[in-house]
């Protein structure tokens, strides 16, 4: 699984002709951000995070998860 591929590499050249390579965030990255939104996106404030537990470090790691078991399905 190839963690540190990027997901919005770019380059960049300036007026001299000099490029330089943007690496951008890393498509793991992109996945578990996204994964994140969609969880907080049914965040209710009476209830929190029940499955979280109104832990961040918690929400955290459920998006990598998310974002890592989406990396393994590509390789598929």
């Amino acid at each position: 699984m190839d963690k540190n591929k990027t997901a919005f590499p770019y380059v960049l050249t300036n007026l001299n002709g000099d490029t330089e390579i943007d690496t951008g965030m890393t498509l793991r990255d992109y996945f578990a951000n996204s994964a994140m939104q969609s969880i907080i996106s049914v965040y209710d404030r009476r209830t929190r995070f029940k499955t979280f537990k109104d832990d961040s470090i918690d929400l955290a790691k459920a998006s990598y998860e998310i974002a890592d078991a989406m990396l393994k399905q590509r390789e598929n």
